[in-house]
C-alpha cells in the first residue's frame, strides 16, 4: 500500500510484506524535513495516531448503515496499523534505491 501526502510535497511511504513476511516500510520524497514553521510529516502522523487512537469505533452509531460502518471501522484500522509501522521504521530515505526513482 502506498501512503502519500499531497500537503508535504508528495512525501510518503509504502508498506509491503518482506520476503521474511515482515513488515516493510519504504519512505519517499523528504519525510523528515520541516519547513518553515509547518509540521514534519512525521509530526502530522503523530498528531493523527493521537486523533485515531481517541475515536470510539466500538458501537455503531444508529444513524449509519452497517455496511458503512464497517467500512469506517476498515479504514481507522488500516490507517491505525499503517501509521503505526511507518512512525516505529527507519525513516532514511535514498532516492536512488527507491524503485519509484529505479533507471531498471
Amino acid at each position: 500500500r502506498r501512503f502519500v501526502f499531497h500537503t508535504y510535497g508528495e512525501s510518503g511511504f509504502d508498506i509491503d510484506v518482506g520476503e521474511d513476511g515482515g513488515v516493510v516500510v519504504t519512505w519517499f520524497q523528504q519525510a523528515l524535513r520541516q519547513d518553515e514553521g509547518r509540521l514534519s510529516l512525521l509530526e502530522h502522523l503523530e498528531k493523527e495516531m493521537r486523533r485515531l487512537r481517541l475515536m470510539d469505533l466500538s458501537r455503531r452509531k444508529d444513524i449509519v448503515p452497517a455496511h458503512e460502518w464497517s467500512m469506517i471501522s476498515s479504514l481507522h484500522s488500516a490507517f491505525v496499523t499503517a501509521f503505526g509501522h511507518a512512525l516505529s521504521s527507519d525513516t532514511t530515505f535514498d532516492e536512488y534505491s527507491h524503485p519509484c526513482f529505479s533507471s531498471n
